[in-house]
């Protein structure tokens, strides 16, 4: 189910992200009462509440990196951390949308 991540591999498309999306969607589908979310604040619940939210945090991503004008590096990341400030890892918003180009 879905890409596997690894140290160099950074996979951006916009045809992968909407992989994860439906990887999330299926894990979501199937009711589970337990999630253990890798990059999660160590207070966060176990439970499969992460899901939608990370569903709604990814299309965001894809929505602004697929934008025409794309926005600005610190735009991206503005936007993106406004949207769910509870998030662990900005450093991660960072790399990615460098990774896109965005300057």
């Amino acid at each position: 189910m879905g890409d596997r991540w690894g140290a160099g591999q950074v996979r951006t498309e916009p045809e992968t992200r909407k992989g994860w999306i439906a990887t999330l969607r299926e894990i979501q589908s199937r009711n589970p009462q337990v999630v253990v979310a890798s990059h999660r604040k160590a207070d966060a619940v176990n439970d499969a509440s992460p899901l939608a939210k990370t569903i709604e945090y990814v299309e965001l991503g894809d929505k602004l990196l697929s934008a025409d004008p794309r926005p600005s590096l610190a735009d991206f990341v503005a936007q993106m951390v406004e949207a769910d400030p509870t998030r662990a890892n900005v450093t991660t918003l960072i790399y990615g949308g460098a990774v896109q180009g965005l300057k």
